[in-house]
């Protein structure tokens, strides 16, 4: 079966059918998006909590909490933390995380940067693709907590198209792998 059969299924099945429909922040940073998704998971902690975790992602950080060996033999370079690290903590609006090496396969290294800081509830980051079309990557904590991420861009690459069912593997890795932290200290 092609992953493009059950990758609306897979969406629908962590994220429900409200929080895949509701303007979240960042949403109108990408101006007619034709690509991306809604995903959620449920993390019993406050969004104090589960923030610190979100504060250090990136590459050169606390990593992104995914599938390691699958980012590293694209050769990303991650090392996903399993605690708090305390100099990772600071992110405001304008600051530049890194999603692999500078440079990357010779090429300049791909980077996000902080659109939409709310301290401890919502996250924004935007980037330019190498196709110099928009995307985000946006985190919202929810009361009790529920942690919802939405990817979105204006005009993915050929890459990026076919790439959409290992980005959807990889980020409910990272809300996995965040849930898992924190249940993991606590």
């Amino acid at each position: 079966m092609s992953a493009y059969v059950i990758y609306p299924w897979l969406c629908r099945s962590s994220a429900s059918r409200n929080e895949r429909t509701i303007e979240l922040p960042g949403d109108g940073i990408v101006q007619n998006s034709i690509s991306g998704y809604t995903l959620a998971k449920t993390i019993k902690a406050s969004s104090s909590k589960i923030w610190p975790w979100l504060a250090q992602v990136g590459q050169g950080r606390g990593g992104f909490y995914t599938r390691e060996w699958v980012e590293n033999i694209m050769g990303a370079d991650i090392r996903n933390a399993d605690s708090i690290i305390p100099k990772f903590q600071s992110i405001a609006e304008g600051d530049s995380i890194r999603l692999t090496p500078d440079p990357y396969f010779d090429l300049p290294g791909q980077y996000l940067v902080a659109a939409q800081i709310d301290s401890p509830y919502v996250m924004v980051f935007r980037q330019i693709l190498p196709n110099g079309s928009t995307g985000t990557w946006t985190f919202i904590l929810k009361p009790s907590t529920r942690l919802i991420f939405r990817r979105r861009s204006s005009n993915p690459s050929f890459f990026d198209e076919i790439s959409i069912p290992g980005y959807y593997f990889m980020d409910m890795g990272m809300l996995s792998g965040i849930k898992k932290r924190y249940a993991f200290r606590h």
